[in-house]
């Protein structure tokens, strides 16, 4: 059965050293979250200055100066469940700094059939700035990539999820993925400032952590322009494109064994 009212979304972000397109992304992604919960990963540039400049609806749990753990998100989710000030929402939402939404998420969550418990990505990642007319303006960015994966970034609030670990990367025990995905820009590497600082903070604190990221063997904003992508692709005039692969789900017969299961789980009333 499909609910048509317009979801309540709550948004767990950790951020580091992203003051420059904060203050772009923030209000919009204020428009649709209702409350933000916010781990700082110890910036030191004005990110915890802009985060707190948007009132209450932006919940600062602290700064963490610690190697970074994909988990940390989880910090706002337990603050808000003990907490007697939040009520539980519809959907939690996995939130990045450098990320915009096309469409309204309460849009595209609210027709989603309450089987349904998982909302992941399709997403386009632009990269290294040619004009200074807005960081989220995807023509202000030289090149852009459709990415060939997806990321699962929103969860329907159930009794039976839960964010166990500061390893996880996300909820256990969330209903199946939807079918459909929802797309996003993603805006990584701005300027060459911007981009060596990602690129020190991303290999010094994920190494520590133990985490892969597909980025680390970079050693300067210059490399990884003309490396990222062997198949760089240019902006062109009749718009962007978005990735194939991120659309396919439930293609193997393992990933539809998997939806069966999470199905009668369902059913069952255990997800």
């Amino acid at each position: 059965m499909k609910s048509l009212s317009i979801p309540t979304i709550y948004g767990l972000m950790c951020v580091k050293n992203e003051a420059d397109i904060l203050i772009e992304t923030l209000p919009k992604i204020l428009e649709w979250c209702s409350v933000l919960f916010v781990i700082d990963n110890n910036s030191t540039d004005e990110t915890q200055k802009i985060l707190g400049s948007f009132g209450p609806n932006v919940v600062i749990l602290g700064t963490l100066r610690v190697p970074y753990q994909e988990g940390f998100k989880s910090i706002g989710y337990h603050y808000a469940k003990t907490s007697k000030n939040f009520i539980d929402p519809d959907w939690w939402a996995v939130v990045d700094a450098d990320e915009v939404y096309i469409e309204d998420p309460r849009d595209f969550l609210k027709s989603i059939p309450a089987f349904y418990g998982r909302v992941s990505t399709n997403a386009t990642e632009f990269i290294g700035l040619s004009s200074d007319v807005s960081l989220i303006d995807p023509k202000s960015y030289k090149y852009y990539i459709p990415l060939d994966w997806a990321e699962t970034r929103f969860f329907r609030h159930t009794s039976h999820m839960k964010w166990k670990s500061f390893n996880d990367n996300g909820f256990s025990g969330a209903r199946p993925s939807f079918y459909e995905r929802i797309k996003l820009y993603h805006f990584p590497f701005r300027g060459a400032a911007q981009i060596e600082q990602r690129i020190s903070d991303r290999n010094e604190s994920r190494k520590a952590a133990n985490i892969a990221w597909s980025n680390s063997d970079f050693l300067d904003a210059e490399q990884l322009l003309v490396d990222y992508k062997v198949n760089l692709r240019r902006l062109v005039a009749d718009g962007v494109c978005f990735g194939h692969s991120a659309v396919n789900h439930y293609s193997t017969r393992k990933q539809k064994t998997s939806m069966w299961m999470q199905k009668l789980l369902y059913v069952l009333k255990l997800r």
